[in-house]
Formats: C-alpha cells, sequence, structure tokens
C-alpha cells in the first residue's frame, strides 16, 4: 500500500520535503546520537499524500534516495541537502517564504522588549511578506491559470520593492545579527523563493509538509526515542498511513481497522488501490 502511493508521489511532478530529529537507541551510531524522519508531501486535497521514510541521515544521501526518479518541482526550506540533489536529478528547486518570514519574526523576538512592538526594519520585513501572503489568500478558491494572473498582476510588484528594499538594508546591517540573518537568506533564497510564480499550483511556502511532520514533533515529547531502527521504519509506515488519512478526510482509527481487514484478502493491485484513502468515502 505504501509503495502505491510511493510511485505516485514520485509521479505527481510537485513534491514539498521537510526532515525532523528522532533517537535512536540501538543502532550503529551512539544512542544520543540524532536520526532523522523525512517527510514527503504531494497531491490536493482528498488525494494527498504524506510519507514519512527514517533515515540515520540529515545529508543528501538520503534526498537523493527519496527523490529518485522524480521530475517536476521540489519545494524545501533552506538545508543544503535538498540543493545539492536537486540540480543533479532536474528538479526545478522551490525556496518557502515562511522559512524566510520567520528570520524576520526572530530577528523581532531577539529585540530589547520596549522595541518589539515599535516599527524597525524586522518589522518591515514581515509586513512586506505579511503582504504576499494576503494575495495568496485571496487566490485560494482561483484556478491554478487565474492564480498565476494574479500573482502577475499583485505579487510580482511586491517581490520587486521586498527585493529593492533587502538589497539596500543588507549593507547597512551586520550579517552577525538576528536581522543580517534574515536579511542574508531571503536574498541568497531569493531565485528559489520567486518560483512560485510559475505556475497557479505551486505554494508560497512548505507549511503542508511542516503540519504534516508536527503530529510526529509533538508526540516526540511523550515517546521520546524508537528502541530499534526497524522501530523507526515501523513509525514511519504507521504514520505515512495515518497523516494521509487524517488528510483525505478520513479517521485514521476507522481507516487502520478497514485495513487489517481487508488487506489479508487483497489478491492483486486492483485490490490495493481500492484501499488507498482518496478511494475511501469518509462515510465508510
Amino acid at each position: 500500500l505504501i509503495n502505491l502511493m510511493d510511485e505516485r508521489l514520485r509521479e505527481s511532478g510537485y513534491i514539498r520535503m521537510d526532515e525532523t530529529p528522532v533517537q535512536v537507541l540501538k543502532s550503529e551510531r551512539a544512542p544520543t546520537a540524532e536520526h532523522y524522519m523525512w517527510v514527503r508531501v504531494s497531491g490536493p486535497a482528498r488525494q494527498r499524500i504524506i510519507l514519512f521514510d527514517y533515515d540515520a541521515s540529515r545529508g543528501d544521501e538520503p534526498a537523493a534516495r527519496l527523490l529518485a526518479g522524480v521530475s517536476g518541482y521540489l519545494q524545501s526550506d533552506g538545508h543544503w541537502a535538498y540543493d545539492r540533489v536537486a540540480k543533479p536529478l532536474g528538479l526545478t528547486h522551490c525556496g518557502c517564504f515562511a522559512h524566510a518570514r520567520r528570520r524576520f519574526f526572530e530577528a523581532i523576538k531577539a529585540l530589547p522588549k520596549a522595541e518589539q512592538k515599535s516599527s524597525t526594519a524586522a518589522h518591515q520585513g514581515v509586513r512586506r511578506i505579511d503582504a504576499l501572503y494576503a494575495i495568496e489568500r485571496e487566490a485560494k478558491a482561483l484556478s491554478d491559470a487565474e492564480r498565476t494572473a494574479l500573482r502577475e498582476k499583485k505579487s510580482v510588484p511586491q517581490l520587486t520593492a521586498l527585493h529593492a528594499w533587502a538589497s539596500a538594508l543588507v549593507h547597512e546591517t551586520m550579517l552577525s545579527g538576528k536581522l543580517g540573518d534574515a536579511l542574508d537568506y531571503l536574498l541568497k533564497q531569493w531565485p528559489k523563493l520567486i518560483r512560485y510564480l510559475e505556475h497557479g499550483q505551486l505554494a508560497i511556502d512548505t507549511n503542508v509538509a511542516e503540519n504534516a511532520i508536527r503530529p510526529f514533533a509533538l508526540g516526540r515529547r511523550n515517546w521520546l526515542f524508537a528502541d530499534t531502527v526497524n522501530g523507526a521504519k515501523a513509525s514511519a509506515s504507521l504514520y505515512s498511513l495515518v497523516q494521509t488519512a487524517r488528510a483525505n478526510e478520513l479517521e485514521p482509527y476507522a481507516y487502520l481497522c478497514r485495513l487489517f481487514a481487508q488487506l489479508p484478502a487483497a489478491q492483486c493491485v486492483a485490490d490495493f488501490e481500492a484501499l488507498l484513502p482518496w478511494n475511501i468515502t469518509p462515510a465508510n
């Protein structure tokens, strides 16, 4: 079942990715070493695929493995591993404005409390990016073609002004500070950040991937670690099924009960495809 979802995800033409640490006690590495749970997301609402994959590394090797055979667009944060695999694989790499905005927000939090509610350059950075998100909310119900046209009309002028503002300000700002870090990230990521303008299907950020991985990160506070590598891989499979079910408006427990009852009787590909979350109506 997960193999079928993986095949469909790789053929989708647009994948968003993220990763988060996980501790594995029994492996070839030290018990305190960080391992990683990767997540890939593709597909529209009610046909969404969310797949978790365990790997001991956060490097380019697992990224290349998870993206092998993929074409089209990859969207991620600024983690270097994605940059190193996107070009060799022929993928168009898109950036994430939520990560760019977060750095300006962190610059605000680093200010003295008396200045956190005043109007500083960091505040202006947040406001400028918020204006782009306002356009995205306006475009939410539009078709891909209509969304592209709206972005061309409204987002492009805002982006041009944002880039000019950041390019001028970076020369007056220490890059070692939080504001300097935010400006540096924005400008270095700029070619990838504005790629969402190319197609109405593309999002302005990777929030759908971050939202998909959040239940794993929250759960980790309670269960703390995986005992073995096999346990981490089993967790990846279960999280894939549960999160994909949720994304397709299915109640996870009911969906798992249905799978455990019907999977043993599956004899051909069509039987397995009938159990994919988007092929089951929420009422069932």
